[in-house]
């Protein structure tokens, strides 16, 4: 079986998640659920084609976003997402 073909992915991590915590507080005389942010991973891929590469590679450093070459399997973009959050430092 011939290994996949290699790509460019794009991954960063956006504060924009919320996750309840299970407590309740009183916020303006109402009781509601407490919730916490966490951080959420976003990837995509940028293209296959290593004559592309450069140009993605510069975007995502002028953007703060981190840039990989990952083989081309069905779960690329969740390795890429699983990649940042780790570098991150999230649960």
């Amino acid at each position: 079986m011939p290994l996949p073909a290699p790509c460019l992915v794009v991954a960063w991590t956006e504060r924009d998640g919320v996750e309840p915590t299970g407590r309740t507080v009183v916020r303006d005389g109402v009781l509601r659920p407490e919730v916490r942010v966490v951080p959420r991973a976003r990837a995509l891929v940028w293209s296959r084609d290593p004559a592309d590469w450069g140009a993605g590679r510069a975007w995502a450093a002028r953007e703060g976003y981190r840039a990989m070459v990952l083989p081309d399997t069905g779960d690329v973009l969740a390795r890429a997402r699983d990649a940042v959050l780790a570098q991150a430092g999230a649960p």
